[in-house]
Formats: C-alpha cells, structure tokens, sequence
C-alpha cells in the first residue's frame, strides 16, 4: 500500500497508492461480496471500510483523504460488482 521515495536530501516522503487503483483488492473484494449475501455482505463490508480507513489513518493521511480513498475504492468495486452482472447477463 505505501511507497518512499527521496525527494529531497534527507527527509523521504510516504507516497501511498490509492485504493482504487489496487485491482487485487478491488477484484477480491468484489468477488467476496457477490458470494456473500444480506447480513454477512454488510457486515464484511463495514469491517474492510473500517480496517483499509485504519490503515490509511495510521500512515498519516487525513480524515478528508481518507474519506476520499474509501470512497473512491467503493466506486472501483462496485464497478467491478456491475462487471461481473453484465458478463453473467451476456451469457
């Protein structure tokens, strides 16, 4: 999840990558929620928002940027969720 690179002389800066763009993740946790239903989908749902926002917070990065990271990694897996129903239709 997270990258250092030098940017200048002595101080290394944290680049982190974002969660949308982690197709692993996206892809695994698409696939989780199309096997789980209900309860269980919601609840593995908020637990995974929950532990990528802990994550993230524990490496520094903002309320506000994180927000945006959740957000935009729910976006990529519901992507991903409308993918899987389209080719399943197309069959």
């Amino acid at each position: 999840m997270q990258h250092y690179n030098r940017i200048s002389s002595d101080k290394p800066s944290l680049h982190i990558y974002p969660l949308a763009r982690q197709r692993e993740l996206v892809a695994q946790s698409a696939r989780e929620l199309d096997r789980l239903h209900g309860n269980q989908a919601d609840q593995f749902w908020i637990r995974l928002c929950r532990r990528l926002g802990a994550e993230l917070s524990a490496l520094g990065c903002s309320l506000e940027h994180i927000r945006q990271e959740i957000l935009a990694f729910q976006e990529a897996v519901l992507s991903t969720l409308n993918g899987f129903y389209r080719e399943a239709c197309a069959r």
